[in-house]
């Protein structure tokens, strides 16, 4: 039972950090088409038909691009959020230097020790990429778990993750293995465990960056290229 309400706060959590950055990003660009209507209707303040026109097109735009926005935003933020709150990324990185190292948490604790002191000493670098290459394939083509939306959404988001942590190991085996012979791998684990969530909050936030630069600068832009294409209507009438 303690469980059950353990993940029920947890999903609750994760859906208040989604709402309430949907319904801030919303805010935040109402008010902005607020203001930029208001500036349509005065520039056609001669012509209040036409300047009610632009006025509602500018508040329109504002609120599709606020829920554009903040649906990639929302998603974004709660993504970040259940990163650290559960440590997928770190999880994600020990799952897969297991793997690479040739242990398991179900071997008992001798026999793990014996195989990760044999396999301590500096891999070749091409070898390093090639087990990795094929660890996160064997990882990304298992057979799904699941059906329905839920086990889509699932294989996507797995997918997803272990791409990117693959991407980031990859990167840091080319930093090790071009400071040093070989490539320590119990030392680039250590290394990507305590950085690999804020690394993939980064990358996703990079990603919703560009949107918001888009309708940042885009929105002002069109609403003033409509406004004037109706002030052009106004004088040829």
């Amino acid at each position: 039972m303690a469980d059950y309400r353990s993940l029920l706060e947890s999903t609750a959590g994760l859906a208040w950090v989604a709402i309430r950055t949907f319904l801030a990003t919303l805010l935040l660009l109402t008010v902005a088409g607020s203001v930029l209507a208001g500036c349509a209707y005065y520039a056609l303040r001669e012509q209040p038909l036409y300047g009610v026109l632009a006025a509602a097109l500018a508040l329109l735009e504002a609120l599709a691009a606020g829920v554009m926005l903040g649906g990639r935003r929302a998603l974004v933020a709660a993504s970040g959020h259940g990163l650290r709150k559960f440590a997928l990324g770190r999880s994600s990185v020990r799952f897969v230097f297991e793997r690479l190292l040739g242990v398991s948490p179900e071997q008992v604790p001798g026999e793990r020790a014996g195989r990760v002191a044999r396999t301590l000493e500096r891999l070749p670098l091409a070898q390093a990429e090639q087990r990795l290459r094929d660890i996160i394939g064997q990882i990304t083509a298992a057979p799904p778990g699941g059906g329905g939306v839920s086990g889509w959404l699932r294989r996507r988001v797995q997918a997803a993750l272990f791409g990117l942590v693959g991407k980031y190991t990859l990167a840091r085996f080319r930093q090790e293995g071009a400071d040093e012979e070989g490539v320590n791998l119990v030392k680039v684990q250590a290394d990507l465990e305590e950085r690999i969530d804020d690394l993939l909050a980064a990358k996703l936030r990079g990603g919703v960056s560009l949107w918001t630069w888009i309708v940042v600068v885009g929105l002002p832009l069109l609403v003033l290229a409509q406004t004037y294409a109706l002030s052009a209507l106004v004088r040829v009438e």
